[in-house]
């Protein structure tokens, strides 16, 4: 059901993406927009941007990952098969718990990045 739930989510996210089309010229930025609604639909049940919550807060995320985007993306798909040291720190320190995978592309995980970098200011 939380996965049926979650493609809801990101079929009206795309839906809603596809009408609100803005030239460069504009003031909207729909990266915050979109970020904030993929946040809150696959992230904020379980992180808080600036607290620790039944994981970990997510400011300062990746400096955690020692700066390594492609090794925190990877964490984020398939928690499960991450082999990274702080992945490995992070099961052990959160465990039972262990956060789903998520099928998002760079540009969705970059947008809820910088939202959660901006709502824990």
């Amino acid at each position: 059901m939380k996965k049926l739930f979650i493609v809801l989510i990101l079929f009206v996210v795309g839906c809603v993406g596809d009408d609100i089309k803005t030239s460069s010229d504009d003031a909207i930025n729909n990266t915050d927009f979109n970020g904030e609604i993929l946040f809150k639909a696959n992230c904020a049940s379980c992180h808080k941007p600036d607290m620790n919550f039944t994981g970990p807060a997510l400011k300062g995320a990746l400096q955690r990952w020692g700066g390594d985007k492609k090794a925190l993306y990877a964490f984020i798909r398939n928690p499960a098969k991450s082999e990274n040291a702080y992945a490995q720190a992070l099961k052990k320190k959160w465990a039972p718990t262990m956060m789903t995978a998520f099928n998002l592309s760079d540009a969705a995980l970059d947008s809820i990045m910088d939202y959660w970098e901006k709502a824990s200011h």
